[in-house]
């Protein structure tokens, strides 16, 4: 489907969930409804979209009639996490060797010295630093979960394996709700790398003949110096649905645009509880304290950016399904 992207860690991590509790899954770009079956055995897969919309496990006519309940919280509810993290190190490395060679007799001789000296130093440091929100203040939910459809109880009444044929072809979770809120965060990483060499020769060169002596002196030296600053950045705000990379080499002028981004973005994070609370009290659609929905209403709140978490609860929970997985 469309805007679904397979074997994210957020769809992965839910194929390891428990099936005795609720999941809390970060929304996706495509709109997902109540009701809507999530397969934990698709998740585990790169390749396929793990939920399951048609054929649902439900009564269409019955779940379309649905209630669905909006509740507003007094006041925002979230979590703020901020850490970081440095390292650095240090290594040397020195060699150093002579040589020397004489030949010679009584009317000729030759005599080669030389030295060699090579000496590394390296220096690394690094530095990671985030920053990330996430502000929950309502939720929208099935007021009672719809019946069955009456190919799904066909199927889970066919066999003693009728709940795994079930889940085979519904999914083992459903869509029972959607968390109202915001997420954003940002990631700076940075290393920094400096390596410096130098490399010493030298060599002479002594030839006497008879009374007549000659000398010869070579000397080679190098010296070098590299430097290495490497950036990543990393931010989003699911408000405006904002993404920035910043990846690579980092130049002055990198440096000085990620200094930038991650003061925006902390800001963002700063006043996020404020600004979510601001922004759904001027959506009409959940005005009120707790009311109830239309399809058309929830289709509406669905298509705003404030929905920040679907709400997946077990099938097994559900009062027709419950009997039979006591059974398998």
């Amino acid at each position: 489907m469309a805007g679904f992207e397979t074997g994210t860690p957020a769809i992965l991590s839910v194929a390891r969930a428990s099936a005795q509790g609720y999941i809390l899954l970060p929304r996706l770009e495509q709109v997902i409804m109540p009701g809507a079956g999530f397969s934990t055995k698709l998740a585990s897969s790169t390749s396929s979209n793990p939920f399951i919309t048609s054929p649902g496990p439900f009564d269409l006519d019955m779940l379309q009639s649905s209630k669905l309940t909006y509740r507003c919280a007094d006041s925002c509810n979230g979590t703020y996490v901020s850490a970081s993290t440095t390292s650095s190190s240090h290594s040397s490395d020195h060699l150093s060797m002579t040589l020397g060679i004489g030949l010679g007799n009584a009317v000729l001789s030759a005599s080669v010295t030389g030295s060699y000296d090579k000496a590394v130093l390296e220096d690394k440091s690094s530095s990671k630093i985030s920053r990330r929100t996430s502000v929950q203040c309502g939720a929208v939910h099935l007021q009672r979960p719809p019946p069955l459809s009456a190919e799904a109880l066909q199927l889970l009444n066919s066999s003693e394996h009728g709940f795994e044929a079930f889940c085979e072809r519904y999914g083992d979770f459903y869509v029972s709700g959607f968390i109202i809120g915001a997420d954003a965060g940002v990631l700076v990483s940075q290393a920094l790398s400096r390596r410096e060499s130098s490399e010493k020769l030298r060599a002479k060169v002594d030839v006497q003949f008879l009374c007549f002596s000659a000398e010869k002196v070579m000397e080679k030296d190098v010296e070098g110096l590299a430097e290495e600053v490497e950036l990543n950045l990393f931010a989003f705000d699911s408000m405006d649905n904002s993404l920035v990379r910043l990846p690579g080499n980092a130049g002055k002028l990198r440096l000085q645009e990620a200094g930038e981004l991650t003061r925006e973005y902390s800001a963002r994070i700063e006043g996020m509880a404020e600004a979510v609370m601001r922004a759904v009290g001027k959506m009409s659609d959940i005005q009120e304290e707790e009311k109830t929905l239309s399809w058309h209403n929830l289709g509406q709140v669905l298509l705003s950016r404030f929905v920040s978490r679907l709400v997946l609860m077990p099938m097994s929970t559900h009062r027709e399904v419950a009997p039979h997985v006591k059974r398998a």
